[in-house]
Order: structure tokens, then C-alpha cells, then sequence
């Protein structure tokens, strides 16, 4: 796509934005003098507002745009909404400033469960935010989008979209998978609409969004009293004996790692607001198709690629030997 264009002040609508990401992308946006309307579901927004309210809106990295908090206007959304009541959102939305310029898709959560346990209840589960919430939430803004011949589109996917093949992590990996060919295909749909879109593949970001994810508890007769690893299983989960080796090992990996994620949030939503307002490190480069985020999301991506070039490479004779040979008349 064509180099990026600087930009004046943007208005954003970004979704879950109580905590974790979406919230550091609000306070990003607002830094650099656009206009945020940030949303959570109804029973989150008392949080957000607490959130808003402590903000230092004399912070401010555009000194020419003045930052306060008429800047920012909280809005209720739950993505598992049908689409017509998310639209009405998206309208209400759209008559606080007269336009939305930037839409994010942040909502989101992960659970950990076997795909046998969990089945399809655990991934309608999971898909219900993480994939069709994004889609919904996408279309109830593309007609604004399309009538004024401009608009970004924004995605937040996962490393775990390219590292699928770790145990129990099928779920939200599948998720963000469909997020990522649902993201790619839409790209090629609104690009004569002059309409942007963007993936963002964030690695492991140390956020409080892990440890407060609203998923399904275990079972009360369960051993672990681990209140994180209880709060992201999968329903269904620990119903198959056999499966119980690996729970516990992945829940003991999980206590691990939350908490000393290497990837600093802060750092990860200025680099997103400088790829929308084609500035800072964007400046000069072309819109990318990704937006890979953390050492570790381009570590898996790298090794995904590298084992699917040597599957090609063992197997080019054997598939392009399936080539129809047309009989001679």
C-alpha cells in the first residue's frame, strides 16, 4: 500500500479499553492530541472511567494540540452483542465529533483447555470476542468509512495466531487465526475505499488484561488453587483424566511466565499510534500488512516460516506431481 501520510488530529473508538492494551492505546492517542472514544462492556465501565479520571492529560507529545479530558468520551459495548445493537453504538459514536477516523478491535481474552474437553462450546466461547465481536464491530463502521472515502481499521491479533502448536493454546490460537485471514481478505475488500487495515501481532506484553480475563472457573473439586490458571480454563476442562499430565504442566509453565513478560505495553501502543498517524518510527515506510510486536512474536513467526519452507522443500516433488495430465484426443 502507499507510503503513509501524516496525519492531523484523528478521532479513535477503541474497543476494551479497561485494561490492558486498549487502555495504554487510549492513553497514547490522547497524548498526541486526537480524540478517543474509548468502550467496555457496561459492567466494566465504572473501571474505565476510574481509569480516565487518573490520566495526566497535561501530558502531552503534540504541544501544539491542547489535551484534556473533553478529549475522551467513555462509551458502553459488550462485542458479543448482535450486530444491530453494536451499530447503534457505532452511530452514537459517530454523533460525539461527526466522524470515527480509527477503529480498533482490542477486546479480547484467552482461555487454556484441550480441544477434546473443551469441543465447540469452548471455542464458540472463545470466538464470540475475539473473532466475531472484531467483525461486528468492523461492519457496523465500514459503511461511515466508505462514505467518506477514508477510514484504518486496526486488529489486535496474536503471536498465537503463528504459534499454534503449543498444547491448550488451540482456542485462542484458533481465534486469532481467524482473526488473521478475516484481517487479510478485508485488506484487499475496502482498499479502493481508501480505507486501511492493519494486524497487530503483539508477543507477551506484561499487562494486567492475563490476570483478569473473564473465563470460565474450574471445577470446585479441582487441586489447584492457582486463582489465574482457574480463571483462564476452558469449560470442560480437567473432565478427561488423561489429560491431567499435561494441564499441569502447562499451568505450571503459566505460573512462570505471567508477570515477567518482556514486552513493556507502554513502549507497544506508541508504536501502533505511530503506524496510524504515520509518524515517529513509521515515518517513511510503507503501511504494513503486520505489525509484529516483541522479540518474541518475531522469534515464532520466523520459526513457523522456517518449518513450512522445509516441509515445502521435502515435499515440492510429491505435490506439484498431482498436476492433471490431459490425455491427448
Amino acid at each position: 500500500m502507499s507510503l503513509f501520510q501524516k496525519a492531523g488530529q484523528k478521532v479513535w473508538f477503541i474497543t476494551g479499553t479497561s485494561s490492558g492494551f486498549g487502555l495504554h492505546l487510549v492513553q497514547t492517542a490522547l497524548s498526541r492530541g486526537d480524540k478517543v472514544i474509548a468502550t467496555a462492556r457496561p459492567s466494566s465501565l465504572p473501571k474505565l472511567t476510574s481509569a480516565l479520571t487518573s490520566f495526566d492529560f497535561s501530558k502531552s507529545t503534540n504541544p501544539e494540540v491542547k489535551v484534556d479530558q473533553e478529549n475522551c468520551v467513555a462509551l458502553g459495548l459488550d462485542v458479543t452483542s448482535d450486530l444491530e445493537s453494536i451499530k447503534q453504538v457505532a452511530e452514537e459514536a459517530i454523533k460525539v465529533w461527526g466522524r470515527v477516523d480509527v477503529v480498533v478491535n482490542n477486546a479480547g481474552f484467552g482461555t487454556v483447555g484441550t480441544h477434546e474437553e473443551s469441543g465447540v462450546a469452548g471455542l464458540l466461547n472463545q470466538f464470540q470476542t475475539n473473532f466475531f465481536g472484531p467483525v461486528n464491530v468492523t461492519n457496523a463502521f465500514l459503511p461511515h468509512m466508505r462514505s467518506r472515502q477514508s477510514g484504518t481499521i486496526v486488529n489486535i491479533g496474536s503471536r498465537s495466531g503463528w504459534r499454534t502448536n503449543i498444547p491448550l493454546t488451540g482456542l485462542y490460537g484458533s481465534s486469532k487465526a481467524a482473526l488473521h485471514a478475516f484481517t487479510e481478505t478485508l485488506t484487499t475488500e475496502v482498499k479502493s475505499f481508501n480505507i486501511r487495515v492493519l494486524l497487530v501481532e503483539p508477543g507477551a506484553f506484561r499487562t494486567s488484561a492475563i490476570r483478569t480475563s473473564n473465563t470460565h472457573p474450574r471445577p470446585a473439586d479441582s487441586t489447584s488453587n492457582h486463582a489465574l490458571a482457574d480463571s483462564m480454563l476452558a469449560p470442560g476442562s480437567f473432565s478427561i483424566d488423561a489429560y491431567q499430565p499435561l494441564h499441569e504442566r502447562v499451568i505450571q509453565f503459566m505460573h512462570s511466565t505471567v508477570g515477567k513478560e518482556e514486552g513493556d505495553p507502554v513502549k507497544g501502543a506508541g508504536v501502533i499510534v505511530d503506524v496510524v498517524r504515520g509518524e515517529g518510527v513509521a515515518e517513511g515506510k510503507e503501511w504494513p500488512e503486520w505489525l509484529f510486536l516483541g522479540e518474541d512474536c518475531i522469534s515464532d513467526v520466523r520459526a513457523k516460516i522456517g518449518r513450512i519452507l522445509k516441509t515445502i522443500e521435502q515435499w515440492e516433488d510429491v505435490a506439484v506431481n498431482t498436476k492433471l495430465v490431459e490425455k491427448a484426443e
